[in-house]
């Protein structure tokens, strides 16, 4: 039990120390860190979206693969590339939704 706080506790200090260091470099450099949080987005989706579509295709027995799974991939990985494409869109809708 005791490893198991010292485990907690040494978590929370290095989230702790990774949430001061982000929040210091989006003190510094707001427009560039927005900018790479719209790329990382923008990749994760596009990631997403293949996953899903190359899920549909492969068509494993044991998977239930519907043609939403499909759709759902489609529509992920064109959001991926337009939020790369464009990210400041990015920007704008995380501050309205964050706000």
């Amino acid at each position: 039990m005791k490893s198991f706080l010292n485990n907690i506790r040494k978590n929370s200090i290095f989230a702790l120390a990774g949430f001061v260091v982000l929040g210091i470099l989006l003190v510094i450099f707001p427009d560039k860190v927005a900018n790479i949080a719209g790329y990382i987005a923008g990749a994760l989706g596009i990631g997403f979206g293949v996953t899903k579509i190359i899920g549909y295709f492969s068509k494993s027995p044991e998977k239930n693969v519907t043609v939403f799974g499909l759709t759902i991939g489609i529509l992920f990985a064109l959001a991926g590339i337009y939020i790369i494409t464009r990210p400041i869109l990015f920007q704008t809708l995380s501050s309205v939704f964050s706000a």
